[in-house]
């Protein structure tokens, strides 16, 4: 199963979509903050955070 990024403007013209290259399950330990994608990462049992930030 492909995980596609889309996004849209205020009007809800599709403004870009892509392909995101992490699987589903990581992305269910994730949030949104400060206009970027918070991904939960275990790094030897201590708690780290991958940041996707969106640019077009």
């Amino acid at each position: 199963m492909k995980l596609y990024l889309s996004v849209f403007d205020k009007d809800l013209q599709l403004l870009g979509e892509s392909i995101v290259p992490i699987s589903l399950a990581r992305l269910s330990k994730a949030f949104v903050k400060d206009g970027k994608i918070w991904i939960y990462q275990n790094m030897e049992d201590e708690l780290g955070f991958v940041r996707l930030k969106v640019s077009l």
